[in-house]
C-alpha cells in the first residue's frame, strides 16, 4: 500500500508539472493573442487612415478635374467668340460698308461678355443673310453657351469651330 501511495504521489507530481506547463503555455498563448489583437487593431487603424487619405485625395482630384473642365469650357467659349469676331472682321474688310452709327465687328471687345457675344451672333447672321446664305445652308456653332457646360459635365469634348467657309467667299 505504501508503494501504491508512492506511485500515486509520483503521478500527482507529474500531473502538477504537466498542469503547470499547460498553464504556462496557456498564459503565453493569451499574451500572443493580445499582442496580435493590438497589432491587428493598429494595422486596421493604419488602413483606415490610408483609406481616408485616399478618399480625400480622390475628392481633391475630382474637384481639380471639374475646375479644369470649367476652365476649358470657358476657353472654348472665348475661342468661339473670337472666331465669330474674326469672321465678321474678314467679311467687313472684304465687302461691307456699314451705314454710319451701325455696330460692326471692329466695335466688339476682345473679351467675351454676354453683350458682345450677342452682338457677334447678330453680325454673323446679318452677314450671312447679306451674302445670300439660307439658314438651312448655314452651319454654325450652337449659340447656346449651356451646351459647353453639358459637354464638360459629360466629359465629351468636340470641335467647336464654326463653318464659315461660305462667309469667306472672295
Amino acid at each position: 500500500m505504501l508503494k501504491r501511495v508512492k506511485v500515486l504521489q509520483d503521478e500527482l507530481m507529474d500531473m502538477r508539472m504537466v498542469n503547470s506547463r499547460l498553464t504556462e503555455d496557456n498564459f503565453k498563448l493569451v499574451q500572443q493573442l493580445k499582442s496580435m489583437k493590438v497589432e491587428a487593431s493598429s494595422n486596421l487603424k493604419d488602413q483606415e487612415v490610408e483609406v481616408r487619405h485616399l478618399r480625400e485625395e480622390n475628392e481633391n482630384l475630382k474637384k481639380e478635374i471639374e475646375q479644369l473642365q470649367t476652365a476649358r469650357c470657358t476657353d472654348v467659349e472665348e475661342l468661339v467668340y473670337l472666331r465669330w469676331v474674326n469672321a465678321c472682321l474678314r467679311y467687313e474688310l472684304r465687302n461691307y460698308q456699314p451705314p454710319p452709327g451701325k455696330t460692326v465687328a471692329k466695335d466688339l471687345g476682345r473679351s467675351l461678355s454676354p453683350k458682345s457675344e450677342e452682338k457677334a451672333k447678330q453680325l454673323i447672321l446679318e452677314y450671312a443673310h447679306n451674302s445670300g446664305i439660307d439658314d438651312k445652308d448655314m452651319i454654325l456653332f450652337d449659340f447656346e453657351t449651356e451646351s459647353c457646360f453639358s459637354r464638360a459635365s459629360s466629359e465629351e469634348y468636340t470641335d467647336t469651330s464654326i463653318d464659315i467657309s461660305s462667309l469667306d467667299q472672295e
